[in-house]
């Protein structure tokens, strides 16, 4: 079968880049990484609920924005009795990481309406983009795979939201069982599968230096985008270089 005989879908509705059998395989692969969703996402349904904030209007906050680290500073602000103006503005300061993902992803739905584009954009998370990025490298370009990802996900991180809302406080609290580190883990675990050797070293080590000397000498969450733009501009030197 051709590559381009692989993309040609089955419904007239979605797009030629997009099957459903590669939508099936994103959600089934993502399963296992689900658990650090469902754990983050039972964390900030919990701290929600202890906090200012009622089980009613944790779960539309998680739909709704649906960004684990804008949430937990929203918490945060909320709680130090923030503002409006100063909530909004440090929630989209630690989500400018997706502007610069938003860069890597040129390409990704070809032949797509603008309005699924967008759709399909705002289902992105972290670790959904990384593993799309591992199938393309592997050679595989199918954006289905990046819509079941993003799905399982979508569904982990709202489902461990209302278990934290309901039933987080009689399990202890969520500090007691450490789960306000599974997401940055299962982050972390999709990175270590992507390494491809000694080119990936200097800039995942630039990215690490540059990110704790931001967060240590300047403060705030300016680290995050700090250490990303490094991270990058190194690769890219590399690449040019080569």
């Amino acid at each position: 079968m051709s590559r381009d005989a692989a993309f040609v879908s089955p419904q007239a509705h979605i797009p030629a880049s997009c099957t459903l059998p590669a939508i099936r395989r994103g959600f089934r692969v993502t399963l296992s990484f689900d658990v650090g969703a469902l754990a983050c996402g039972a964390t900030f349904g919990a701290l929600a609920t202890s906090g200012d904030m009622s089980a009613i209007a944790s779960l539309p906050m998680s739909i709704f924005v649906y960004s684990g680290t804008a949430q937990m500073l929203a918490l945060d602000l909320i709680d130090s009795n923030a503002g409006v103006l100063v909530i909004w503005g440090g929630t989209l300061l630690v989500s400018l990481r997706y502007v610069l993902l938003g860069f890597t992803m040129r390409g990704w739905f070809p032949g797509w309406p603008r309005r699924l584009v967008f759709s399909a954009l705002y289902l992105n998370a972290d670790q959904s983009w990384a593993l799309m990025l591992g199938e393309r490298d592997s050679g595989r370009q199918d954006t289905g795979f990046f819509l079941g990802s993003n799905l399982a996900l979508f569904i982990g991180w709202t489902g461990g939201t209302a278990i934290g809302a309901l039933a987080g406080n009689h399990l202890g609290g969520p500090t007691a069982w450490c789960l306000h580190f599974a997401a940055s883990a299962a982050f972390i675990g999709i990175l270590a599968g992507m390494h491809r050797g000694r080119i990936d070293v200097l800039p995942w080590l630039t990215s690490v230096a540059v990110a704790i000397g931001t967060e240590r000498f300047i403060g705030g969450h300016w680290h995050v985008i700090a250490g990303v733009v490094a991270g990058i501009a190194v690769g890219m030197l590399q690449r040019n270089a080569a």
